[in-house]
């Protein structure tokens, strides 16, 4: 049985104030990192501009496509708060054209990008835990939850 302790003391609102801010955060912190580090990478200018721009186009067009067919609030774990997000059929559209999980495999690239874009080494290792933890955070918990929310998946 589920408690909705979240629902119960800050509601859905509040919950979405805080996911946005602690994942603007995120960005924020490692932006910060990477300036403090810049040029540790030792990329050639013309070489790490190439792969900031290789990572910026699916990471802008993952959060476009999020928040166009998907919903930031659907994004943000609407499903797992209110049964009008779980009643909504999966969207095949933008990113999701090309994968089920078009928000975990895509728009985690902006890290990359960042990391690139200062290139920064202590960036790209960030990057790289933040992007590998995020499928930690989907098979340990968000797998699991969407598979009890609307039965088995193979995602």
């Amino acid at each position: 049985m589920r408690s909705a302790i979240v629902s119960k003391t800050i509601g859905f609102n509040g919950y979405l104030f805080v996911f946005f801010f602690l994942f603007a955060g995120r960005f924020l912190a490692l932006a910060w990192l990477a300036f403090l580090d810049q040029g540790s990478l030792g990329l050639a200018f013309n070489f790490h501009i190439l792969v900031t721009v290789a990572f910026v186009v699916p990471g802008l067009y993952a959060i476009y496509s999020v928040k166009r067919y998907f919903g930031m609030a659907r994004a943000a774990g609407g499903d797992h708060f209110s049964a009008r997000f779980r009643d909504l059929p999966l969207v095949n559209k933008g990113i999701f054209r090309f994968t089920n999980n078009g928000m975990y495999l895509y728009a985690f690239l902006l890290f990359w990008a960042i990391a690139s874009g200062f290139n920064s080494a202590a960036a790209i290792a960030v990057a790289a835990f933040s992007h590998a933890y995020i499928w930690v955070h989907f098979y340990a918990t968000e797998k699991p939850d969407m598979d009890y929310l609307y039965g088995s998946s193979d995602q």
